[in-house]
């Protein structure tokens, strides 16, 4: 879900601005700053504001299991390079694309409804944002890190 209007090319949204906030904060913030969960909180109730499904509460559950899942991919991979930046991206995107797809589907069945399926589902659109919510999430987190370099040299 993305707030800034589809792009024409292959049916492909705009970056994930929430999505990659939330993301690149919780990957680059230090471990023991908390405003990553108030950032998640707020992210996910800013999604539910603009969502049409039924489950109040499903991207503020979204955005908080997104943070825990990057900081425990982040401990996992030890070292920040290139190749671990990649990895931790693409979990992270495939999590918050089909997650709230997962919930919906569990709260069908706690329900025995159906409910309509809310996304517009197309592999070549889903392709087109991975990368370019990957190519934003690599160009911004290699400039923290240059800014972070540089002001490291300075003092």
């Amino acid at each position: 879900m993305s707030f800034l209007p589809r792009f024409g090319a292959w049916g492909a949204q705009a970056p994930d601005l929430i999505f990659l906030t939330v993301f690149l904060w919780s990957l680059l913030a230090a471990e023991k700053k908390n405003f990553t969960c108030f950032l998640a909180i707020w992210g996910g109730f800013f999604l539910e504001s603009y969502s049409s499904l039924p489950l109040f509460g499903l991207w503020i559950i979204t955005m908080l299991v997104l943070v825990l899942l990057v900081k425990k991919l982040k401990t996992i991979m030890r070292h920040f390079n290139i190749f671990s930046l990649i990895l931790i991206s693409l979990a992270a995107f495939l999590f918050f694309k089909f997650f709230p797809l997962v919930l919906v589907f569990l709260f069908t069945l706690i329900q025995k409804r159906i409910l309509s399926f809310p996304w517009d589902f197309s592999y070549k659109a889903l392709a087109v944002n991975l990368m370019v919510d990957l190519v934003t999430a690599v160009f911004v987190a290699y400039l923290y890190e240059f800014i972070h370099q540089k002001k490291s040299q300075r003092n």
